[in-house]
């Protein structure tokens, strides 16, 4: 699959997480269709990351592709953020999506209470999502992926930080 589908799919799963959180929710009021609006934004933000990644490696900027999804993420962090004038506050949103997901995936259980959403962690923690955080996560993971559309839309030079 090249970097162009890769990309087209990453589009795809925020089309979707934004649906999700615009229309199904408001009328099912459901934590898994809501933990469900994290799970594509994750994924989303993960594809672009990839693509861009397949770009670079077809551009010989880079030498191998990660075969993780996790290597994947730590070289495009630590190599193309600043390249993609992506700030460091976006960096933090992009970690705390990711970190969010892997918690919903461990939990043990997750509640609603009130407009809070609450995810227990094997270990007795817990995290606290609620509407406020997901239109953050969407606004920033929009920008994201637009900053890297723009790029493998762009020249074909396009450098590493």
């Amino acid at each position: 699959m090249g970097y162009k589908e890769i990309f087209s799919e990453a589009k795809k799963e925020l089309g979707l997480a934004d649906h999700i959180f615009m229309v199904a929710l408001p009328l099912v009021k459901d934590k898994n269709v809501f933990l469900s609006v994290l799970e594509h934004l994750n994924k989303s933000v993960n594809l672009a990351m990839r693509a861009y990644i397949k770009r670079q490696r077809e551009l010989k900027k880079i030498r191998i592709l990660p075969e993780s999804e996790d290597l994947s993420r730590r070289l495009f962090l630590e190599e193309f953020t600043k390249s993609l004038g992506i700030t460091t506050s976006e960096r933090h949103i992009i970690n705390e999506l990711n970190l969010l997901v892997k918690a919903h995936r461990k939990s043990q259980a997750e509640i609603k209470r009130g407009e809070d959403y609450i995810i227990f962690l094997p270990n007795f923690e817990t995290v606290t999502v609620n509407e406020s955080n997901i239109k953050r996560y969407l606004s920033i993971a929009r920008n994201f992926i637009n900053k890297i559309e723009r790029c493998l839309n762009g020249a074909t030079r396009i450098g590493t930080a």
